[in-house]
């Protein structure tokens, strides 16, 4: 088995299916509107990519760059496709995408008091298991607190805030300042 990579963009075959599997997989509060990432994916520093075992679709990343960082902005597997091993696919394919990088990537943080928080240890479990480790912050977007895993090395709060920066804007960028703790 392996995964075949095509670009997303608006007249994708797939880019409806993408659009649907993206509004499913994330919570509307962490959901930056498609068209914005569809427009941002024609920057050389991000990539929209579809994946697929053959024809059928398994999945999306959306990362953004810079040098030697690549943030992992976005993962999603097809809830058809789970648990066949597509993850761990995606993630080595990410890997052979970028050798020489440092991989980060955000969970949201474990939380006993959270409806979903066995989904978050076993997400956590997952990433673990295939070689990302805590980076030793967290970072709070919106209300919520999410763990910084990594890849290849550890990413500072301030590469952490160029690479989120980067993919906001000049204009945006004057509204958004992370927020860090240590894990």
């Amino acid at each position: 088995m392996s995964l075949r990579v095509e670009p997303v963009k608006r007249n994708s075959k797939d880019s409806t299916r993408i659009k649907q599997l993206y509004k499913n997989s994330f919570p509307a509060n962490e959901q930056i509107p498609f068209w914005f990432l569809l427009w941002k994916a024609r920057k050389k520093y991000i990539d929209f990519s579809a994946f697929y075992d053959e024809d059928v679709l398994v999945g999306f990343t959306y990362l953004i760059s810079d040098k030697d960082v690549a943030f992992v902005f976005y993962l999603a597997i097809d809830d058809k496709q789970r648990s066949k091993g597509y993850g761990g696919l995606t993630l080595s394919k990410i890997r052979d995408l970028y050798p020489q990088n440092r991989i980060i990537l955000n969970i949201e943080a474990i939380d006993e008091q959270a409806n979903n928080n066995e989904q978050r240890i076993k997400r956590k479990r997952f990433y673990l298991k295939n070689g990302y480790k805590n980076n030793g912050y967290l970072v709070k977007s919106g209300k919520n607190w999410f763990e910084v895993l990594t890849k290849g090395g550890d990413v500072t709060p301030q590469e952490y805030s160029k690479l989120f920066k980067k993919l906001a804007g000049p204009l945006l960028s004057i509204f958004i300042n992370p927020k860090y703790r240590n894990y």
